[in-house]
Formats: structure tokens, sequence, C-alpha cells
């Protein structure tokens, strides 16, 4: 955010903390996709690095005109389809790979499961 010997200003961000705890996966998606997921709905992440597949639920939905989320990867950058999925992951934080941003993997979603 700043660098050594930059000038700031009042008010002007100098760093961002990242909290490890509460992980989250950040997921892009076609609309048609999108339009078929739900809030509670279950899903999982499988780790392009070989390692378990990781269950989470759904707990945002951002469409093409959503307001950016305050995440650790800019979702800017992943600039592939316009809607957002981000699935919830508290195993994530116990699979020994400290702080694990910037993971790449394929999720999965199960919208069977959130169904009476």
């Amino acid at each position: 955010m700043t660098s050594p010997g930059e000038d700031v200003r009042a008010g002007q961000p100098l760093l961002k903390l990242l909290d490890c705890n509460g992980a989250v996966v950040t997921a892009n998606v076609t609309e048609g996709v999108y339009n078929r997921l739900r809030l509670g709905e279950q899903a999982s992440f499988e780790p392009n690095d070989g390692s378990a597949s990781i269950k989470g639920e759904i707990v945002n939905l951002t469409g093409a005109s959503g307001a950016p989320a305050n995440l650790a990867i800019n979702p800017d950058a992943l600039n592939k389809e316009p809607y957002r999925v981000t699935v919830s992951m508290p195993e994530l934080d116990t699979t020994g790979k400290e702080c694990a941003v910037g993971r790449t993997g394929r999720v999965v979603f199960n919208t069977d499961a959130a169904k009476p």
C-alpha cells in the first residue's frame, strides 16, 4: 500500500492486515451458475495441489454490479466472469497450510444439500 520513503497524507491507508481465521474461497461463475445458487448451499473446494477436498457453505453472492469485497485478493484480478460466489471454509483453517492465501483449485456446488 505504501513504499519506504513515500509521502503519505492524512487518512491514507498505510497497510492491510489479513485475518486467517474464518477463511473463505471466492469463485468466479457464469451467469447461469450464479442464478442457480442460493445462500446456505453446500460447496467444496478441491485444491490444485492435490490436497483433500474441503467442505464449505455459500455465504455471499455478488452479481456483475456488486460492490467489491474486502478480500485478500482483489476480485478485479479474477476477471474471467463478472459473477462471484464466496464460500466459507472453516476447515481450510485446519489444513496446516498457514494462511492459505492465493491457493487455486476448483469449487464444486452441491445445490441439493440446502433444499428441505
